[in-house]
């Protein structure tokens, strides 16, 4: 059977590893979490890579299409259903998430890496006996603790979000790099729990789609239709859709943009959330009416 995002992850260029850490090949009896992710519900911008059932959350990658993004950023986060999809940014490129599950790891396995794990993730994602040393010096002083992290070598550059000391004032977005003075370029699921907040009292400053009576499908349509690709996509990823109407609403962007990857995006996260055991060929994608996890 078609695995879609694995394709999606290939298209993106993500490394071999991620791939088969995705499908339980690395950290599977470490972390005892979903591999692949489950379905719990989640918006278009995630890509999901692992789950965990006890308080459904996502670990993957958020996508900004059409947003400008830096060509080397891969956002990776934590997220989740239960507290609305605040997003945890804890990387911002494929060897800071290395570094990030490998401290993760000899937390959980307090060093004692029998079956051999952790060893076989390191090796596979490249990291060196340096670092391997290093990441374990850190968990013995400092444990998995986010805000420690920037402490490693591999958080020296692009700090993410979730990493480090928590800032003096809070942000607006829970992604690094986002202005917090334009809330126009950023959605819903982007703010932080400050910025959600602040659309209670500060409604003179936000775009229509982070407003509270949007019809998010309507202000979609209308972005489409005009060729703001930008604004449909970040209308897409804030809440107030029916699920049916986002399904709908990802393939028609995906064929208006007309780009082959983003496309590849759009009809994973559309089979995923019609989260059937069965292949979905890509011309039934858009017939599937099973009702589940609006958002």
């Amino acid at each position: 059977m078609l695995d879609r995002y694995d394709k999606v992850l290939e298209a993106l260029g993500a490394p071999a590893w991620l791939r088969e850490y995705r499908l339980g090949a690395y950290l599977k009896d470490t972390f005892l979490i979903g591999q692949p992710a489950e379905y719990y519900g989640c918006p278009p911008a995630l890509v999901p890579l692992t789950s965990n059932g006890s308080l459904p959350a996502y670990e993957g990658i958020w996508t900004r299409w059409f947003c400008d993004e830096p060509d080397d950023i891969r956002r990776y986060v934590c997220a989740g259903p239960e507290d609305d999809f605040l997003l945890e940014e804890v990387a911002l490129d494929d060897a800071q998430f290395a570094h990030w599950l490998a401290v993760r790891a000899f937390v959980y396995q307090d060093g004692e890496d029998e079956a051999g794990e952790l060893a076989a993730f390191c090796e596979a994602a490249g990291l060196s006996d340096r670092q391997v040393a290093e990441i374990d010096a850190h968990t013995l002083a400092f444990g998995d603790d986010p805000e420690q992290l920037h402490r490693l070598a591999a958080f020296a550059g692009h700090l993410p979000a979730g990493i480090g000391e928590r800032p003096a004032e809070p942000m607006t977005a829970n992604l690094s790099g986002l202005p917090d003075d334009d809330p126009s370029r950023i959605a819903y699921f982007e703010l932080s729990q400050h910025g959600r907040s602040a659309l209670r009292t500060e409604r003179s400053w936000i775009p229509p789609w982070l407003g509270p009576n949007a019809v998010q499908s309507d202000l979609f349509n209308g972005y489409l239709g005009s060729g703001r690709l930008s604004e449909a996509w970040l209308t897409l990823n804030s809440t107030g859709w029916a699920i049916r109407e986002a399904r709908q609403a990802a393939l028609a962007l995906a064929e208006a943009a007309g780009n082959p990857v983003f496309k590849l995006q759009m009809q994973a996260w559309v089979a995923f959330t019609l989260d059937e055991e069965r292949f979905i060929p890509d011309e039934e994608l858009g017939a599937g009416t099973y009702e589940n996890y609006d958002y």
